[in-house]
């Protein structure tokens, strides 16, 4: 968990680093521009290895960016057949989809999802490990770090959004988001509000001192 941990964070201060020579050395760390894993620790490989169907979906950016979202389609505890509506969990800062996965079935909300029979979609925004690919530009180029959280949401958003309705050909899905994931949603709302119709429920944790 620790090593994973560190690989988070090496991602987020390679974004906002702005020595190159600081991003060139935490590219052979964190394997910047090629297929990459801390002791195999992936994604794909925590949802296979609890014995949950896996894909791996590969999504353009209007910008050029290339980002691979998981899909976990179905639960070894889902009996229904037919129609699963989909939700996508979008992650936050300094962090990517796997953040969703550590906790496992018991308590991890992707794996409780589907085996509540929901087509579970997990995003990788641009710049973490599993998203750093770009039609044009390379990940140890200065200029594929040139974002924030506005592109995020005005560019990674509606492609992962349209491409997960039109490879399931629904109308809606749900969406979960956490601290940044929710910020690029408000991004997206406030700039193309037309693009969107959604109803939001929010859910919030109080503090044990309040």
């Amino acid at each position: 968990m620790l090593l994973m941990e560190l690989v988070i964070f090496f991602d987020w201060l390679l974004i906002v680093s702005g020595m190159p020579k600081v991003k060139f050395g935490l590219q052979i760390f964190t394997g910047r521009g090629k297929e990459y894993s801390i002791q195999g620790i992936t994604g794909v490989r925590i949802i296979d290895k609890h014995g949950y169907p896996v894909e791996t979906h590969t999504v353009r950016t209007g910008d050029g960016y290339i980002l691979d979202m998981f899909r976990i389609p179905s639960s070894p505890k889902c009996k229904e057949d037919g129609f699963k509506p989909s939700v996508l969990l979008q992650h936050g800062l300094i962090s990517l989809a796997d953040s969703f996965l550590m906790m496992g079935p018991r308590n991890g909300l992707p794996f409780m999802l589907a085996d509540r029979c929901y087509d579970v979609w997990l995003s990788n925004s641009r710049g973490v490990r599993y998203s750093q690919r770009h039609i044009r530009l390379k990940a140890s180029q200065d200029a594929f770090w040139r974002f924030s959280w506005h592109e995020m949401g005005m560019e990674d958003l509606p492609a992962m959004i349209d491409y997960i309705l039109s490879t399931t050909s629904e109308e809606a899905l749900h969406f979960v988001c956490h601290s940044q994931g929710c910020t690029t949603l408000l991004v997206l709302l406030s700039m193309k509000p037309e693009s969107l119709s959604i109803t939001m429920y929010v859910t919030y944790q109080e503090s044990p001192d309040a």
